[in-house]
């Protein structure tokens, strides 16, 4: 599965506590890992307000969201 990971996004990674960063390392290698979002095992919301050909999700991890 394709993953597009931004610079404000590790920006904004690099901001959280290493145990974070850690949790969202491993689900961000399950999403590479997996063949579509839905088969990946995280937490995900579709984000609103995205164009109709736009794919956007926000993935939950602990009580944070990332992405």
């Amino acid at each position: 599965m394709e993953v597009i990971i931004t610079q404000g996004f590790v920006k904004e990674m690099s901001k959280l506590p290493k145990s974070i960063i850690a949790l969202a390392d491993a689900v961000l290698d399950n999403l590479h890992a997996a063949k579509s979002l839905q088969d990946s095992g995280v937490d995900f919301t579709k984000m609103e307000g995205q164009k109709t050909n736009e794919k956007s999700s926000r993935i939950s991890v602990v009580d944070d969201r990332i992405g």
